[in-house]
């Protein structure tokens, strides 16, 4: 059986705060998860509005979701880093910028980025198992390093040259595709 969390006033998640959870339900708006790492936390639903922290789910190994916040407009650092389980991710269009780390060494195997995403930190992609990835018209900016040690990665597509005169010196294994 597995124990749910229901949250349904606004809250501040802490890991000593949910000990035993398997997943959790947000349904109320001013819900803060505050450093949920190294849980068993399996799924959880985020309310629109959800404020997300520095590492809120870093090393969750058994961490799903479908969708992220959608009134939120970035992923802070090491949020989801080495969150094993985590094989799909889309990126919506209200997140303008993800932080150092956000999804390193996570599961990632499909990365959906979408339109409104401005910005790509230092390692925000790092030692994913995606193959190829579109880079968004939006993306203004982007660490040479966001993408790094993906060892599955062989084609970026993008349409802005800043991205592949930002890649193409630390991507030499991987191919760049210009989109129109």
């Amino acid at each position: 059986m597995k124990n749910i969390l229901i949250v349904n006033k606004p809250y501040t998640l802490f890991k000593n705060n949910i000990n035993n959870i398997d997943e959790i339900h947000i349904l109320s708006d001013n819900v803060v998860i505050d450093k949920l790492n190294d849980t068993n936390i399996s799924y959880i639903i985020f309310n629109d509005d959800t404020k997300l922290s520095c590492k809120s789910f870093c090393n969750c190994q058994k961490l799903t979701f479908d969708l992220l916040p959608t009134k939120i407009e970035s992923i802070p650092d090491y949020c989801f880093k080495d969150c094993r389980s985590l094989t799909f991710c889309e990126i919506p269009k209200n997140i303008k910028r993800i932080h150092t780390g956000a999804f390193q060494n996570s599961g990632i195997k499909n990365l959906i980025l979408n339109e409104g995403l401005e910005y790509i930190s230092l390692f925000a992609f790092a030692e994913i198992d995606i193959s190829h990835v579109i880079i968004p018209k939006s993306v203004k900016n982007i660490n040479e390093f966001a993408f790094s040690d993906c060892k599955n990665l062989s084609i970026i597509y993008y349409y802005s040259d800043i991205i592949y005169d930002s890649l193409k010196y630390k991507m030499k294994n991987v191919k760049f595709k210009k989109l129109v």
